[in-house]
């Protein structure tokens, strides 16, 4: 369900650790909000390298994680390690192998669900997820659209003064599929240091995409209730434009 593994999106995510990016700090202040009542067992399902994980654990919350790509979740206990914190992870596809108990909060990330290599895909791990939830349990969903324009390219840089590092990467939109909602982008990864090219990774990443109206309906299909969905980590915040985080709220009813 996940990209391939890159050392050097690690390093990003690394960066992006200790620059406090606006992403993660972000994320924290809504997560530890809506979660400050929450007494149950959370688990994000989609865990990555561990950055919000770990930064999620480090508060106090009793928060558990599970990822496919053995490689992501090695990097994720690494983290926690380097800081302490007891993690409990899980190397599972929950489509496939169902974790032997239920939560009280999931925490889902996009890359979980968007990276399925078919639509079928997509929808059976949003069910996975409904079946390890324990009744009147609370979900948690990122959902994002990619843009669509054909060859349309994007850079973004990351730097590590203090060693003279600096990552570049490029993503270059090679495939629009507007029938079946997806698209394909080619990135590629470049790291100097001290104005020398030290490695590259270049790989092809598929992103699904959902209309927001039709994300709520296909969660109520499912069987979620009382859905809400909020804009760039801030609770009830009405989405204004298609580039912001959209997470969506919702619960698995007792009945």
């Amino acid at each position: 369900m996940n990209p391939n593994y890159s050392e050097l999106l690690a390093e990003i995510e690394d960066i992006e650790q200790l620059d406090n990016s606006s992403k993660v700090n972000a994320a924290m202040s809504y997560f530890n909000e809506r979660l400050i009542s929450s007494k149950g067992r959370i688990l994000q399902v989609g865990v990555g390298s561990g950055n919000i994980y770990s930064s999620l654990l480090e508060s106090g919350l009793k928060i558990e994680a599970v990822e496919v790509s053995s490689e992501r979740l090695a990097k994720c206990g690494d983290r926690c390690e380097e800081r302490d914190l007891e993690a409990i992870l899980y190397e599972k596809d929950l489509k496939v192998d169902k974790i032997n108990h239920l939560y009280e909060t999931i925490i889902v990330s996009k890359e979980y669900y968007l990276h399925a290599d078919d639509r079928m895909q997509s929808i059976q791990a949003l069910k996975a997820v409904f079946n390890q939830l324990r009744a009147g349990g609370t979900v948690f969903i990122e959902l994002s659209l990619p843009p669509i324009h054909l060859n349309k390219t994007t850079y973004q840089t990351w730097k590590k003064g203090a060693e003279g590092i600096t990552i570049i990467e490029e993503k270059k939109l090679i495939e629009t599929d507007l029938l079946n909602q997806y698209v394909v982008s080619r990135k590629t990864y470049e790291k100097f240091q001290k104005g020398k090219l030290v490695s590259s990774e270049i790989y092809h990443l598929t992103e699904r995409w959902y209309g927001l109206k039709e994300f709520k309906l296909i969660l109520e299909r499912i069987g979620f209730a009382e859905v809400v969905v909020s804009a760039d980590y801030r609770y009830g915040e009405k989405p204004s434009n298609a580039s912001q985080i959209f997470t969506f709220e919702a619960q698995r009813p007792i009945r």
